[in-house]
């Protein structure tokens, strides 16, 4: 107390002059481009050094992604209704090549004794031509910036960052079978039944395509009647009923898929199994066999 009784004879000028004293003592100096700070007692505030400080800042390092809008009037943001309709498209072939895809390349193509010609050759076809124009429009999609969090609108940097990322596992994922086998043909020298076997085995690489499913369901989020749904908890068990009855969908194919390129299928699950008319489960209809290796899987 005795410390601060001078203060008593003071005036309030001077109270005020000895408070800007002590505030701009541990005021930031502001910095110049000749690198000479100013007085410590300015009277400027700490706001405004700090603020001279980030524009220089800013000034030094350049502008950054989120300032680059080159071509912008040729990119379709994520809130936009075309993007949001052609994102709905995109999730309907998404869920034919998570589950009518593999069935068909299961119990069909690989069907036991001997393959099946497939229903689903016009679905398929129209499917992948879709998923070509799908390959050219991501050029044109904006996508959210993973360090800042910004949806950036920039033609160049949505081309690099697709090239760069899913577009070589796309581009793969839509190449016809015509094509892959005669590159298979070319390069390597073998019998046209591990030809075959081998162009089917590149089919499955089009399940890459399910990576999708983030992009679609944050572009999905954009509108008001998912983020109602996302908030009942009767859609929450929907989804995971669905993600478990997906799971056990894909390992049932692959669990036939074990018997089918054994060179005697009859001595696996399918030889050994007979349906309830007493029958052999070899040469049983692709839904059968389906059913049986579902079981096969749950129990």
């Amino acid at each position: 107390l005795l410390s601060w009784a001078p203060l008593g004879n003071m005036s309030g000028r001077s109270v005020r002059k000895h408070s800007d004293d002590r505030v701009h003592k541990f005021a930031i100096p502001r910095w110049r481009p000749s690198g000479q700070p100013v007085n410590r007692h300015s009277t400027n505030s700490v706001e405004e050094d700090i603020s001279d400080l980030a524009s220089n800042y800013d000034q030094v390092e350049g502008p950054s992604d989120g300032d680059d809008h080159w071509g912008k009037r040729f990119v379709i943001c994520e809130d936009h209704p075309v993007r949001l309709v052609w994102s709905f498209v995109v999730f309907f072939m998404l869920i034919y090549t998570g589950t009518l895809f593999p069935y068909n390349f299961s119990f069909v193509e690989h069907h036991i004794p001997e393959p099946i010609v497939s229903d689903f050759a016009v679905v398929e076809a129209l499917v992948d031509a879709l998923f070509w124009i799908d390959l050219i429009a991501n050029f044109f999609f904006t996508y959210e910036d993973e360090a800042t969090g910004r949806e950036v609108d920039s033609l160049r940097l949505i081309v690099k960052h697709y090239l760069t990322g899913l577009f070589t596992v796309n581009f793969l994922a839509c190449l016809p079978d015509s094509l892959v086998r005669v590159v298979i043909h070319a390069f390597v020298p073998s019998s046209a039944g591990s030809v075959n076997k081998m162009v089917r085995l590149f089919r499955l690489q089009r399940l890459s395509r399910l990576a999708r499913f983030t992009r679609v369901a944050r572009v999905a989020r954009c509108h008001n009647v998912w983020r109602r749904l996302e908030k009942c908890r009767s859609w929450r068990v929907i989804n995971l009923c669905s993600a478990l009855a997906w799971v056990v969908h894909i390992l049932a194919c692959g669990w036939y898929m074990c018997a089918a390129w054994q060179a005697s299928p009859a001595l696996t699950w399918v030889g050994r199994t007979a349906t309830t008319d007493g029958e052999s489960l070899i040469g049983a209809s692709p839904l059968n066999q389906w059913c049986y290796a579902v079981y096969f899987v749950l129990t």
